[in-house]
């Protein structure tokens, strides 16, 4: 949390030779006020984001302090509609994250479990692709690895608006292909709604 910080944290490598640091965000959430009906379905209410070609990352989230409704449940359906996740935890907490995911609409439904008839439902939408805001750095951002060496790296954020939430990645690279990565959330409370 905060507007800017720094955290250490280490990676266990699990190649041999030069591991580059990319970074992709920090990016704010879009928030989108989702007017849902109880219904027959787990559609009650939805939203949509248009992912392009190379996104890395995908995530909806929702939090119980946000929704006017006890159990509010999120799925996610692909560009050819097909459900392909859902967060179906007690209460009205849920995320999902979605890697690499393939380009076009994508549709986030929120299904009201509880008894509430209606609910109004804050989706924080993140649609992550392979650009750097310029608010993240690690360092160092390249090291000389062999496998399961642990690598001790130091993450500093800044320029993060006071309300809001923000999701970026650390990506950890060989000879330009990302090996693994690290999702960092940078969460300030609830930002106004910026979609209607």
């Amino acid at each position: 949390t905060g507007t800017e910080g720094s955290q250490d944290f280490s990676v266990t490598s699990g190649f041999g030779g030069t591991l580059d640091v990319d970074i992709d965000g920090l990016i704010p959430a879009t928030v989108v006020d989702v007017a849902a009906t109880k219904g027959a379905t787990p559609r009650d209410g939805e939203t949509t984001f248009e992912v392009p070609d190379g996104a890395t990352a995908l995530r909806a989230s929702i939090f119980d302090d946000e929704v006017d409704a006890e159990d509010v449940d999120l799925y996610a359906y692909d560009p050819d509609n097909r459900l392909v996740a859902l967060s179906g935890q007690g209460g009205s907490s849920e995320e999902i994250t979605l890697l690499d995911p393939a380009p076009g609409t994508w549709t986030i439904a929120a299904d009201i479990y509880s008894d509430e008839a209606t609910a109004t439902v804050p989706v924080n939408g993140f649609v992550l692709t392979d650009t750097a805001a310029g608010n993240l750095s690690v360092t160092p951002d390249q090291a000389t690895v062999t496998p399961g060496q642990e690598v001790d790296l130091t993450m500093d954020w800044s320029e993060i608006a006071p309300i809001g939430r923000y999701l970026g990645s650390i990506n950890y690279e060989s000879d330009g292909e990302t090996q693994d990565r690290t999702l960092v959330t940078i969460d300030n409370g609830n930002a106004f709604p910026t979609v209607e």
